[in-house]
């Protein structure tokens, strides 16, 4: 299990124009009768499913169809959402973590139990790797100063740490043999560079972003990481690219709780409106 590191430390007129004319633009946004808490995006099928923080219901939202696919039960979390995270499997299995008692599931036909963890830890972030057929998790303490990232073999049944030395860390996102890992706590966004499922390498790309809540891949242009000020009541999401170039996508007088991405849009998953908006993916290269 390797140890994360410490870290201290324009295009064209043509450029400008071209991105300028193909620019996508955004779409209303998605009403559910409940917060969301948690997003997953089915890229095969192309369907967006939605979990709601109070009830633990997961939706599957094609188009303007709503549809309740499962329910997660409460584990009798104080003030903490049923849902932490979600990822989708390759035959459309859907996973998600429970946060607290930190506890992670398949959900099919039926929903089953694979994992649950000691009552003083949560589980947040979850991402699906199809090449190896097994599931990125986070835990973390609940009194904070100790969070760990887990690879969980989906055949075998089987928990292995292998990054540590994080605070809390939420957000989980898996760029070919790099996963990128978002800590609230820290402030800050970091990149693991795996081999054979196994981590050899932690360190950070990006610090001093608030409190990131949740992060995505964005393919070649790295990944969106959204965030929010507390003491200014602001949300963003910022692409960081694996290099630590940043940049600025959105902004605005909301709480991000959630976010994936598509080729064309970014749905983002606001706390206490019930509402997912969905913006136009314009990105930097």
């Amino acid at each position: 299990m390797v140890q994360r590191e410490s870290r201290h430390g324009g295009r064209s007129c043509m450029e400008e124009m071209s991105a300028l004319f193909e620019r996508e633009e955004d779409l209303p946004p998605i009403h559910l009768s409940g917060d969301p808490c948690a997003l997953g995006y089915d890229h095969r099928r192309g369907v967006l499913y939605a979990a709601e923080g109070k009830s633990g219901t997961i939706l599957a939202l094609d188009g303007w169809q709503r549809k309740r696919v499962a329910a997660i039960e409460s584990g009798g979390g104080i003030g903490l959402p049923r849902v932490g995270g979600l990822a989708l499997g390759a035959d459309g299995t859907i996973y998600a973590t429970r946060p607290q008692p930190g506890t992670l599931f398949a959900v099919g036909e039926h929903t089953e139990l694979l994992d649950a963890l000691a009552p003083r830890w949560q589980r947040g972030g979850i991402v699906y790797a199809e090449a190896s057929h097994a599931l990125f998790v986070s835990q973390y303490l609940a009194a904070g100063g100790e969070g760990i990232v887990s690879r969980f073999d989906l055949d075998r049944r089987e928990l292995v740490g292998i990054a540590c030395g994080f605070d809390k860390p939420v957000g989980l996102a898996l760029l070919g043999q790099t996963l990128i890992v978002a800590d609230a706590a820290l402030g800050a966004v970091y990149r693991v560079d795996l081999v054979d499922g196994h981590a050899v390498r932690c360190a950070p790309i990006a610090e001093g972003l608030d409190r990131p809540v949740a992060v995505c891949g964005a393919g070649n242009h790295g990944v969106l990481v959204a965030s929010y000020r507390d003491a200014h009541g602001l949300g963003s999401v910022r692409q960081v690219r694996l290099d630590g170039r940043i940049d600025t996508v959105l902004e605005g007088a909301w709480e991000p709780s959630a976010i994936v991405a598509t080729d064309d849009h970014i749905y983002l998953a606001i706390a206490r409106e019930r509402t997912v908006l969905v913006k136009a993916r314009n990105l930097a290269p």
